[in-house]
């Protein structure tokens, strides 16, 4: 059911139909041969003697769940506007309304992709500066794909919006 779908996370990659037949067929997992992003943000902060970046060890709660599931449907290219309806009515009824593009912008961005990498004290510079020297730094496989996760990272911030209008009609 994941065939095609696009992954909630920062790499914003769909998830490939041969991996999910071959998954779910003979139950073997088998990986994209693609860059790992997450790995060589990491290697890079640690090459440069950058700020490490916290982890994400910590519990969920309702609320981050149904954040959660509403920015998996705004991800997909074919989202459910049922379900964002369901999933924005639940998150008001938790006190966490999507009523601005504000709102929705702080909820889309724990996919950012430009988030990968932030400023570092440590080494005196702003986020900026410091997404800018990353992306020079990746090869040109890892900067291609980068650069696709950060324009479809904007069309999902632009498209987000006009689902979210669509889905209070219903």
């Amino acid at each position: 059911t994941r065939a095609g779908t696009r992954q909630v996370n920062k790499t914003l990659a769909t998830y490939d139909p041969v991996q999910t037949i071959i998954r779910s067929v003979f139950g073997m997992n088998v990986k994209s041969a693609a860059p790992n992003l997450y790995r060589q943000a990491d290697d890079f902060r640690a090459a440069n003697g950058y700020d490490v970046q916290p982890g994400f060890d910590y519990g969920t709660t309702v609320t981050s769940r149904a954040k959660r599931l509403l920015v998996q449907q705004l991800a997909q290219d074919a989202p459910n506007p049922q379900a964002i309806a369901n999933l924005v009515k639940r998150l008001k009824t938790l006190g966490v309304p999507m009523d601005t593009e504000g709102d929705i912008a702080k909820t889309l961005s724990i996919i950012d992709p430009a988030s990968l990498i932030g400023g570092s004290k440590k080494a005196g510079l702003s986020a900026e500066d410091a997404r800018q020297r990353f992306r020079q730094s990746l090869p040109p496989e890892s900067r291609t794909i980068y650069e696709a996760a950060l324009s479809e990272f904007q069309r999902i911030k632009r498209r987000a919006p006009l689902l979210l209008r669509q889905a209070a009609i219903l």
